[in-house]
């Protein structure tokens, strides 16, 4: 039986090059498996994770409370499903979704639940 050996990069890049990774992975045939987002003190941590064969692609960049993360919905239509999840518990800021829930994705108590405090200097 052979044995087959998964291969996984994780790509750390800068917020502003997201679409250009994204479409590069698009048109050499990946496709989505995941987002998630992670918080840290400075606001969140974005991980894009693409698979290809045997073959594992995650984007990774930091995005600050207040800095807006372009939709990839355009390119993958179905991240819409994760987009609006990470909009909604964490309260990225992902601007051009091609399907926005507008905050009713979940029917969750409070706003936000899964983001985290804020440091005073910047409440």
């Amino acid at each position: 039986m052979l044995e087959t050996i998964e291969v996984q990069e994780i790509k750390v890049i800068p917020r502003d090059r997201l679409l250009e990774e994204c479409d590069a992975l698009f048109g050499t045939g990946y496709r989505l498996v995941q987002i998630c987002s992670l918080n840290i003190p400075e606001g969140f941590e974005m991980n894009y994770s693409f698979g290809k064969d045997f073959h594992m692609v995650t984007i990774r960049f930091s995005v600050g409370f207040d800095e807006a993360v372009p939709s990839i919905t355009h390119i993958w239509k179905g991240a819409f499903l994760y987009e609006n999840e990470i909009k909604d518990l964490y309260g990225v800021n992902i601007e051009n979704m091609a399907v926005d829930y507008n905050g009713k994705f979940y029917d969750v108590d409070g706003i936000h639940p899964f983001a985290a405090k804020r440091p005073e200097s910047e409440a």
